[in-house]
């Protein structure tokens, strides 16, 4: 094997590996304490059942919560969500939480709805609604809006300078507690 250096410039597949994600983004504190408080039980969640290491979130004591990861990383307890059995009676799974990308809000719900796994499922409602927007609010047994379409406090995402304000969050966030 030989390695060489490329620059940036050029390097074509680099600036994939460089780019910032709309995946990378997380609930701010004060709307996590709230998540807690109001959906997480007396111990509060037990897992993250999507997010990235950089934004899993974190337990009273600080600590990150264990995660699922779409890949391998060395602070993942495991990866892939649609890849796991979540009927066993872990106790990793006694209060999970999941704020998934858009897109993947449907088949996470179908997912969760397979095992029978209740959870704390934090969703944008943008308009037009999306089809699984019905189906969460069947689904679930409580729910509490948590910020309105526009709100600048609401969730950070990821920069060059690190974790700053979203500055225009496209619809009203919302907790649901879905159970099956």
């Amino acid at each position: 094997m030989h390695l060489s250096y490329i620059s940036t410039h050029d390097n074509p597949a680099d600036l994939h590996s460089r780019r910032l994600s709309a995946m990378d983004s997380q609930l701010c504190p004060a709307l996590w304490e709230v998540v807690e408080q109001q959906f997480g039980g007396l111990t509060g969640h037990t897992y993250d059942l999507i997010t990235l290491d950089s934004n899993a979130m974190k337990d009273k004591f600080g600590k990150r919560l264990p995660h699922f990861t779409p890949c391998p990383t060395s602070a993942s307890s495991r990866v892939n969500l649609f890849a796991q059995i979540l009927s066993r009676h872990e106790p990793f799974l006694e209060h999970p939480y999941v704020f998934p990308p858009s897109i993947l809000v449907g088949p996470v719900l179908c997912f969760l709805k397979s095992f029978r796994r209740s959870c704390t499922v934090v969703v944008l409602d943008v308009y037009p609604r999306k089809y699984w927007w019905p189906l969460i609010q069947w689904w679930s047994s409580r729910s509490l809006k948590l910020a309105c379409k526009g709100d600048s406090q609401a969730l950070l995402i990821s920069s060059k300078e690190g974790w700053i304000n979203h500055t225009n969050i496209p619809g009203d966030l919302w907790i649901f507690f879905v159970e099956f």
